[in-house]
């Protein structure tokens, strides 16, 4: 434990200063800055690490036609990439091992309609 907490420190003293500003979702100051509209023809995809493991966001603008209505929208949980393996996972075991294979994947089952 002690020598985790002095290598936490020395990366703590490693790292780059920068800004530590922290804003509340929904801060005006933030939602000043964002445009209301996504334009015809852009799109955004950003991917991000969740607690079960890689998200995914993809918004495609739909401009003026559509209002502040994207044309297409996107979410993939992690759980939509892992459950479809858990039948490989299964290969050669007994049936009453299921519940102990699934459960080690920590599954979510309402994130893999999104």
């Amino acid at each position: 434990m002690r020598i985790s907490a002095l290598l936490t420190l020395q990366a703590l003293d490693k790292m780059p200063g920068g800004s530590d500003t922290y804003h509340e979702p929904g801060d005006p100051k933030i939602l000043a800055k964002a445009p209301s509209r996504a334009p015809e023809g852009t799109s955004g995809y950003h991917h991000f690490e969740d607690s079960r493991g890689e998200s995914m966001f993809y918004i495609a603008g739909g401009g003026e036609a559509r209002g502040k209505n994207p044309y297409r929208v996107s979410i993939r949980s992690p759980m939509f990439i892992t459950i479809p393996y858990a039948s490989k996972c299964m290969i050669g075991y007994k049936v009453a091992d299921i519940p102990a294979i699934m459960g080690s994947f920590d599954p979510c089952i309402g994130e893999t309609d999104r």
